[in-house]
Parts: structure tokens; C-alpha cells; sequence
């Protein structure tokens, strides 16, 4: 334990972990919440939450809420995943502010939360220059709630949408209806260390100089005269974080009902069965922003990555691709040329000074794999 501290007259007190803590007593918070919508859906960090969120970042704080008197029964908790990012050209260390759960019970009957949040600020201020967080765009509550600025908490930016487009891992091949295209003479696929290269010279090309990709399938096109045109990034996180499917509602649970290969003719992941884990790999998607690409070129790029990534997938296990972007990008409307599931996050420069002066810089690097 780093510190702590006490709330509420003594009654509540909150420990400060590190990445070095057990966690496993956190993992009940995971479990008792769920997203509504068609797909119900819960969202674990088993089987340990710290050590899922500690291969996030460079360093962690996890915030734990307990009754003083019943410290080993944990009531909430929140954490701050210190990543290095760039920030106006420069390499700085943010705080992601993530994990934010109370046990159903006890929600509406904490009475410090703003205190609680100014706590935290101040005990990750040594360790971070900001601070950013991504709040569902379903989660119409806490929206309104940041939409009227309140002097009790700190100031949230809007720094965009982020959108996640689930394909399905067998997709690679099909294309937009009725066209099939193809990549120019001379453009190849690399992987293993020229994919890394090529990555890198991507990233380095829109000022993200030294980006760390995490261990996974790493995927470039190169153009004729060998320079890099774009990569897809998938990783395998389902060890330290999973995706529970509860129930199915609506027209999803009319189409759980649908054969696998039928939807995926129709250009969509087959659904799970309730009870079990999304067979998912995350990705990230990256183009070459200096180039401008005919529809079909870019249309053959996409496929022919989607291919790559679709066979790693199928060596991990994985039938879908999670590949996230931020709304309108160039990434964005490439992957909504798809058939697919959709889902979107609001992200939030979190700013407790309140000069509301500082954007982060391709924002989409730094939650691609949060």
C-alpha cells in the first residue's frame, strides 16, 4: 500500500495500490455491472484487475473503497494507468482514468465522490502532466452530468469520438458490394521486424517518433518504391480482459439465432453464446496521411490487411476483430465501408486547472488497446 486516506467522518477509507498489489479482490466490481443495449454485455479484467490494467502503462495507481471497519470487503474502486504519449510534439506521461466501479448497492450513498476524485488528482499529479478518460456514448447520465461544468470537479474536453468497428475475423475477403479490387503492381505485405519499421516510419511521420505497438500480429503494405502505405496492429488481450456476453435483446437476439456462416455471408460476426467470452482481438489501423489513395486502392489496402490479420486471428482462437478509430478519420471512414458492429466512446481531456488549453495529439494511439 502507497497511502491512504479516510472519508466521511472515518467511516470509509481509501488505499492506494500499485502495480506490484494483488488485485484479485477487485474482480467482483467487473462482475456485478453490465452494459445495456442489444447486446448485453459485462466487462471483466480477470482474473486479476491489477495486472490487467498494469500492462496498459508504465505505472498505476489503483484507488480502493472499503468500510474502515470491513477493509477486506471492497467497495469501489478507481485507477490511473500512467502512459507515455505525445502531447504537442512532446513525449509526456498522461493518466488514464479508467475503472470506475461501485458495487450496485452502495451506488447513490457515497457522498464524497468529489472529494474522492479531487484525492485522486492530487495523489497521481507527481506522476502525470494530464489527465484523459473515455465514457461510453450510451452512457447518456454521466454525459449530462459533464455537459454543466461543476466547480466540484474538474474541467472535461471533448476531444472527439472513438469508434470501435467489430468484424468478423473471416471478413478479409469480402469487399464492398459488388467490386473487387486489387493493389497496384509492385505493392507487397510485410510483417515480423519490416512491419515494425514500416509502423514506426508511419507513426514517426505524424510527429509519434518511438510509439510502442504491444506484442502481436503487426501488419504493413509497402507501395512499389518500398515506402510504407499502412498497417494493422491486432492483439490478443483476452488473458487479462474479456468481454461476457449476458443476453441478447431485440433484433440481436433474433439474429443469435442466425447459423455462423450465414452471417458471416452477410458480412457479420456470429454472436456467442450468452454466458460465454467474445472470441475478440483488438486492433488499431494506421495510413499514410501524406499520400492520398483512390477509393479502390484504399478499399484492396484494407482487405488485404484484414486478410492477414484474419488468419493470425484464427491461430489465436479469435472469430471477430475489435479495430478501433477516432470518428472521420481516414481510418474511420475506411472501416465503415464494412459490414459490422458498431460501438462508440466520448474522449475527455480530464483538466483540473480548467484552462481547457491542452489537446492530445492523434488521440486514437493512446486508447487503442485500453
Amino acid at each position: 500500500m502507497i497511502d491512504a486516506k479516510r472519508f466521511d467522518q472515518d467511516r470509509f477509507t481509501v488505499r492506494v495500490l500499485d502495480e506490484t498489489a494483488d488485485g484479485r479482490a477487485l474482480a467482483p466490481l467487473f462482475h456485478a455491472e453490465a452494459f445495456p443495449g442489444q447486446i448485453e454485455l459485462a466487462y471483466l479484467r480477470d482474473p486479476d484487475p491489477i495486472r490487467s490494467w498494469a500492462a496498459e502503462g508504465v505505472a498505476l495507481r489503483v484507488f480502493v473503497l472499503s468500510e474502515t471497519a470491513s477493509p477486506e470487503h471492497v467497495l469501489g474502486c478507481g485507477t490511473c494507468v500512467v502512459r507515455e504519449v505525445w502531447v504537442g510534439g512532446e513525449r509526456r506521461r498522461v493518466g488514464y482514468l479508467a475503472g470506475l466501479k461501485l458495487l450496485p448497492e452502495w451506488r447513490g450513498r457515497i457522498r464524497f465522490i468529489a472529494a474522492l476524485y479531487r484525492w485522486m488528482i492530487e495523489t497521481t499529479r507527481p506522476l502525470v502532466d494530464l489527465w484523459y478518460t473515455t465514457i461510453l456514448s450510451e452512457n447518456e447520465a454521466a454525459l449530462r452530468l459533464l455537459a454543466r461544468p461543476r466547480p466540484s470537479i474538474p474541467l472535461y474536453v471533448h476531444q472527439g469520438r472513438y469508434r470501435v468497428h467489430l468484424l468478423p475475423a473471416g471478413a478479409g475477403r469480402r469487399l464492398l458490394p459488388g467490386r473487387r479490387s486489387e493493389l497496384p503492381a509492385g505493392w507487397t505485405l510485410v510483417t515480423r521486424n519490416e512491419a515494425c519499421v514500416a509502423a514506426a516510419a508511419l507513426a514517426a511521420g505524424r510527429d509519434l517518433a518511438d510509439v510502442a505497438f504491444p506484442p502481436g500480429g503487426l501488419f504493413a503494405l509497402m507501395d512499389a518504391p518500398g515506402r510504407p502505405a499502412a498497417c494493422l496492429h491486432v492483439v490478443d488481450q483476452r488473458a487479462l480482459k474479456q468481454y461476457r456476453v449476458l443476453r441478447y435483446n431485440g433484433a440481436a437476439a433474433w439474429l443469435q439465432n442466425v447459423p455462423a456462416p450465414l452471417m458471416r455471408g452477410l458480412g457479420l460476426p456470429p454472436f456467442p453464446e450468452p454466458g460465454s467470452t467474445v472470441p475478440l482481438l483488438s486492433g488499431a489501423l494506421l495510413l499514410d496521411r501524406n499520400t492520398v489513395l483512390h477509393a479502390d486502392v484504399a478499399n484492396a489496402i484494407l482487405t488485404r490487411l484484414l486478410e492477414a490479420a484474419s488468419n493470425f486471428a484464427a491461430g489465436c482462437g479469435a472469430t471477430m476483430l475489435g479495430i478501433g478509430a477516432m470518428e472521420d478519420s481516414p481510418e474511420d471512414r475506411l472501416l465503415a465501408g464494412r459490414r459490422g458492429i458498431r460501438y462508440t466512446s466520448e474522449l475527455f481531456l480530464v483538466d483540473p486547472e480548467r484552462d481547457a488549453g491542452r489537446l492530445l495529439q492523434d488521440p486514437w494511439l493512446h486508447v487503442a488497446w485500453l
